[in-house]
């Protein structure tokens, strides 16, 4: 769900539709919305002006892979797919993921997510 703030932050802020999210295992999750895999995690989305609970999580695929010019990763390597390790578009972002997490947590991941797409805007 972290790739999902960050596509919705930066399509904001550059005015565009140029981003993407997709994750590496998002199969598991792709019948149900944001709002409906946490909805804590929605509305610390919402406190920021950003509406993802209609969003539905996509599994990341070699095709959309090498569709873009850059891929941001906030996966564990561990669970990376082959075709990732060793691309010069892969920039890794080391941002915990929030699951399990309380408000306090959600919060810490969110202002970090936004943190990167700013550093990657300027």
């Amino acid at each position: 769900m972290r790739s999902q703030i960050a596509c919705a932050y930066y399509n904001k802020i550059s005015r565009s539709d140029n981003s993407d999210s997709a994750g590496i295992e998002a199969d598991r999750y792709a019948s149900r919305t944001i709002g409906e895999i946490d909805e804590e995690w929605a509305k610390v989305v919402e406190e920021i002006g950003l509406n993802i609970k209609q969003e539905r999580p996509k599994q990341l695929t070699k095709a959309m892979f090498d569709q873009f010019d850059k891929i941001i990763v906030m996966a564990e390597k561990e669970f990376w797919p082959d075709y990732m390790f060793g691309s010069e578009k892969v920039e890794y972002w080391e941002i915990k993921d929030p699951k399990g997490e309380n408000i306090k947590g959600l919060r810490k991941t969110r202002d970090d997510v936004i943190s990167g797409v700013k550093e990657l805007l300027e």
